[in-house]
């Protein structure tokens, strides 16, 4: 899938995009689900929400997600071919739950890291499940 150029320079202009479609094949997508599934049984209670970090270190699987021709043909388009990976996150909210998940916060890090501004940088985020008002 290509960015469009009306795409690329919304981008530029704020920061981010969004956009309401597929990322992998439905076969694919079902196999990064169990995946998701998976590592979520393993470190987490049923009715836990909580962020778990650098999942591409506890579970080859999302390196290999990472790494996927989906994703990276994203991100180059954005911010070129030398692409590294920071981490693979996961955000588990469950549905109705008060828990606050913080689940945005690549800026903050980065300054500590001193690197905000000398990085190309890019978050890109998969929703595995629906995000619906029923489910809080």
């Amino acid at each position: 899938y290509m960015l469009s150029q009306l795409q690329l320079e919304y981008y530029k202009q704020n920061g981010f995009i969004g956009m309401n479609r597929q990322l992998f094949s439905p076969e694919k997508f079902k196999e990064l689900q169990a995946d998701v599934m998976r590592v979520v049984n393993k470190h987490y209670a049923p009715d836990e929400s909580n962020t778990l970090t650098t999942l591409q270190e506890k579970d080859p699987a999302f390196f290999k997600w990472a790494k996927s021709p989906e994703i990276l043909d994203q991100v180059e388009q954005i911010i070129g071919p030398n692409i590294g990976l920071w981490a693979v996150t996961l955000f588990l909210k469950r549905a109705n739950s008060e828990k606050f998940v913080d689940w945005h916060c690549d800026s903050k890090v980065l300054q500590a890291y001193k690197a905000f501004h000398s990085l190309n940088h890019v978050a890109l985020l998969v929703a595995i499940t629906p995000n619906l008002k029923p489910q809080g």
